[in-house]
């Protein structure tokens, strides 16, 4: 397993591949594990910032992961373009990911 994690993080593996599995699934997973801890957190009223440390470092590293996984599987491909459509992509969720750390350290 831990070969398959080096091997998307050092860009070794096909661009579907580093997109599809890593990009979108892990993106499924943590946005849904990360609402579900808010709201847990909301529910039964913690405001706790070892909680709040507890719930975002996972998802800041899964994040980095999967960023710099398929920015640098993005030239695995035979279409050139889809290496560009994908750092696009990446460029986006950089920012998408920025706005919601703002958004939760204002709160």
């Amino acid at each position: 397993m831990w070969r398959k994690i080096l091997s998307f993080w050092n860009g070794n593996e096909e661009l579907w591949n580093a997109f599809w599995i890593v990009g979108i699934c892990s993106n499924i997973v943590t946005e849904i594990g990360l609402g579900a801890a808010f709201n847990a957190t909301e529910y039964y009223n913690i405001t706790s910032l070892g909680l709040l440390i507890l719930i975002l470092i996972p998802y800041i590293a899964i994040k980095v992961w999967t960023i710099v996984s398929v920015w640098r599987c993005a030239p695995n491909t035979s279409n050139k373009i889809w290496c560009w459509i994908a750092r696009g992509i990446i460029i986006l969720s950089i920012s998408n990911v920025a706005s919601k750390m703002s958004a939760v350290l204002r709160e």
